[in-house]
């Protein structure tokens, strides 16, 4: 039997499930696995490319879109601009950095043009199986992991902090967080839903980290808010909840920040304010500061201001370099590229607020738990330039039917006819 394009659509999907999931433990038995977020991104370019042959050279712009594009290509110019005034980092370096802090948009864009709620509505048993049965094997994973002590752990507090087979608890509890949003947006059982739920976020409350944790319970008022209520949250709502995480993570943060001196993402952030003067209005450039890359290649940026002897950031243990994002995106790319990144998030915050439909939450539910989750995160990692942010996209970008989005317009009628 021939399948359909939406019957190849959502084994896709589930496919895509799978690898997010095993990334990380793939990636150690194959390295080829370590570039799988990036690749996931890229197929935003030969997409690009069909539908503008499709189209016949005539490209459909959204206005919707249109600030979310115009912010990332001058986040791009000034990075490249700040890397041809000062010259850090060779152009290798640099390529591989503007990758990585765009592929969450990337793979935003593919999801976009992949799948939407009609996918996920008619193949909701089938996707909800497989999320189910991998929840279900990590909460036994985690069960007997406690029992026989399976897999190498960190102790926190006198108790292990649950990783898995994951190489540190962070990933685990972001692929919770992953899971548990995929739960919502097929939720095909209420009961199922809340069994489930609870499995899930009984896994990250055991890698006993308290980010996660703290916006795990962040997450659960904000889902209550949005079934109870059936409304959307708008930016004083989400202000709210963002005064709560502060409470919830004071401790962490004065730890972190106030407390102990010379932290690494205590100078991170200092220094930031200082490179963002010094280099007004466009930061150092891609790859100088804060991110995976500059620790790659040790960024001169580092010497000029004192951070090679703090701990964690010496050009020999460079571990917590990528512990902050915003501070990063200061650095390498000033005032103006930061602006540029805050409109960007906005705009897709802005897409799925329009998206919002009362007959749904649970897709609106799902996106918030990931976007959420990501904002949250970049207080204190790398967040959106992380390889775990890129399954979060995959499911912030799934369209709704009720969309007036157009990029796929044509091709979606095209397709229906077919079918």
């Amino acid at each position: 039997m021939k399948l359909k394009n939406t019957d190849t659509r959502c084994i896709l999907f589930i496919i895509l499930l799978y690898l997010f999931v095993l990334q990380n433990f793939l990636q150690d038995i194959f390295p080829v696995f370590k570039y799988y977020d990036e690749a996931f991104s890229l197929i935003a370019i030969p997409l690009s490319l069909y539908y503008l042959f499709k189209n016949k050279g005539k490209i459909f712009i959204n206005k919707d879109f249109t600030k979310l594009f115009l912010s990332l290509f001058i986040l791009l110019m000034v990075g490249f601009i700040g890397n041809c005034l000062y010259k850090y980092q060779p152009l290798n370096v640099v390529l591989s950095d503007a990758l990585l802090v765009i592929k969450f948009f990337l793979a935003y864009y593919v999801s976009r043009k992949l799948f939407n709620e009609t996918l996920i509505i008619n193949y909701g048993k089938s996707i909800g199986f497989n999320i189910k049965l991998i929840i279900s094997v990590l909460f036994i994973l985690t069960i007997f992991n406690y029992i026989m002590n399976i897999w190498p752990s960190t102790y926190r507090f006198g108790i292990m902090a649950n990783q898995l087979f994951f190489n540190h608890p962070t990933v685990l509890a972001s692929t919770c967080v992953f899971l548990l949003a995929s739960l919502f947006l097929v939720r095909e059982n209420k009961k199922n839903t809340i069994i489930f739920s609870i499995m899930c976020l009984s896994i990250l409350l055991t890698t006993l980290r308290m980010k996660a944790i703290g916006a795990a319970f962040i997450i659960i008022i904000a889902i209550s808010y949005i079934l109870i209520k059936k409304t959307k949250l708008n930016l004083f709502k989400l202000a709210i909840l963002g005064i709560i995480g502060i409470i919830v993570a004071f401790d962490q943060i004065n730890y972190y920040y106030i407390e102990t001196d010379n932290s690494a993402r205590s100078e991170l952030t200092k220094k930031s304010i200082e490179i963002a003067k010094d280099y007004f209005p466009i930061g150092t450039g891609f790859g100088t500061y804060g991110s995976y890359m500059s620790a790659q290649n040790y960024s001169k940026v580092y010497y000029l201001y004192n951070l090679q002897n703090v701990h964690g950031l010496e050009p020999e243990r460079t571990s917590f370099i990528s512990d902050t994002f915003w501070p990063m995106v200061l650095g390498q790319f000033g005032v103006i590229g930061f602006v540029c990144y805050l409109i960007a998030i906005l705009n897709i915050y802005e897409k799925i607020q329009k998206e919002f439909d009362e007959n749904n939450l649970y897709f609106y539910v799902s996106k918030i738990i990931c976007l959420g989750y990501l904002i949250i995160s970049s207080t204190s990692e790398s967040a959106f330039v992380h390889p775990l942010a890129i399954p979060l996209a995959l499911l912030i970008g799934i369209k709704v039917k009720e969309s007036n989005d157009n990029w796929n317009k044509e091709y979606d009628n095209k397709e229906m006819k077919q079918e």
